[in-house]
């Protein structure tokens, strides 16, 4: 935690943990699955254990936020995985509680997916543009 202050340290933290359990635990109480909750458990853990190993390790703010956007996408994606195996129940929860909106359109395997590939697609621009700030630091002379 060199130089940086513990007021990032949780804002971070803060930032990650809490749509991943908001969206896990509304998804449950939606589907009537566990499944979900479990979810957002093991995402959040997740998350709170690469975020606390990238800033005791010291990297670099672009690898630190790469690897935890990678992390969120992977989470995204296994949300697609349990859209697509309790599809039926979770459409049924939004009909009930939320009518006004289409089930069938929020309740799409695919939303996870693409989600999931979004957001491993900006960490690896993240991961990139880290690696080309480090690289260009490296050449110059003292």
């Amino acid at each position: 935690m060199r130089g940086r202050s513990p007021g990032s340290w949780y804002l971070g933290l803060a930032v990650g943990i809490f749509p991943l359990l908001l969206a896990g635990f509304a998804a449950s109480a939606l589907a009537n699955r566990l499944a979900f909750v479990g979810w957002g458990l093991a995402g959040a853990a997740a998350y709170g254990a690469v975020h606390r190993y990238a800033w005791g390790a010291g990297w670099a703010p672009a690898l630190h936020a790469a690897v935890l956007l990678a992390c969120a996408g992977g989470a995204a994606f296994a949300l697609g995985l349990l859209v697509e195996r309790h599809r039926e129940p979770l459409e049924l929860g939004i009909r009930a509680l939320l009518p006004a909106l289409d089930a069938s359109r929020w309740a799409r395997p695919a939303n996870g997916y693409v989600a999931g590939g979004a957001l491993l697609a900006v960490a690896g621009g993240f991961a990139v543009a880290g690696r080309a700030g480090r690289r260009g630091r490296a050449g110059r002379a003292p």
